[in-house]
């Protein structure tokens, strides 16, 4: 998997690099966490920064490669312990342009999710660390530099057989060098 992932960016930088437009990003959004069984109905603040390049094939057509960070938040686990949930993520985003600066895009990726369960005092109990694969929908508008967008997604982690489903709505902006 991590060779996969590493040469999905080697790749991309390679080829994107003469045609592509780097760009960074952030996103803030709300979301809950389903873990075989558990649900968690509170939903809590998450985050995520980005950087990738955005390579337009043709007027209507482009496709963005980048790298993510996101924390879901931290969620309860009964009343003895909490759980943070952060995803690593490579991901592709073929986007539709429905005029010059509109567009909607699907997002697809891979990566790592790392969950730290912790007491309710703080004390680490346990680090695990799985598999993760995004999948999402997201519309964006675009303004010179910035593209603010919009969108839904689901981050699924599976770590011994067990899953953890993370989906999430979610606004934010990317700059376009």
């Amino acid at each position: 998997m991590k060779n996969s992932i590493v040469a999905l960016l080697l790749l991309s930088s390679f080829s994107f690099g003469v045609f592509a437009n780097p760009f960074v990003g952030v996103t803030v959004g709300t979301g809950k966490i389903e873990d075989s069984g558990f649900v968690d109905t509170s939903y809590e603040t998450s985050y995520s920064a980005q950087a990738g390049y955005d390579m337009h094939l043709t007027d209507l057509l482009s496709v963005s490669v980048f790298g993510e960070y996101k924390y879901h938040g931290e969620f309860e686990i009964g009343t003895m312990a909490t759980s943070d949930l952060i995803t690593y993520s490579v991901n592709i985003m073929p986007k539709l342009y429905v005029i010059d600066t509109f567009y909607i895009g699907t997002k697809a990726g891979l990566g790592k999710g790392d969950v730290q369960l912790k007491s309710i005092n703080g004390q680490t109990l346990q680090n695990i660390t799985g598999d993760n694969v995004v999948v999402g929908l997201e519309a964006g508008y675009i303004v010179d530099n910035f593209t603010f967008k919009a969108g839904l997604e689901e981050s699924n982690v599976k770590y011994k057989g067990e899953k953890i489903s993370a989906p999430a709505g979610y606004v934010g902006v990317n700059y376009t060098f």
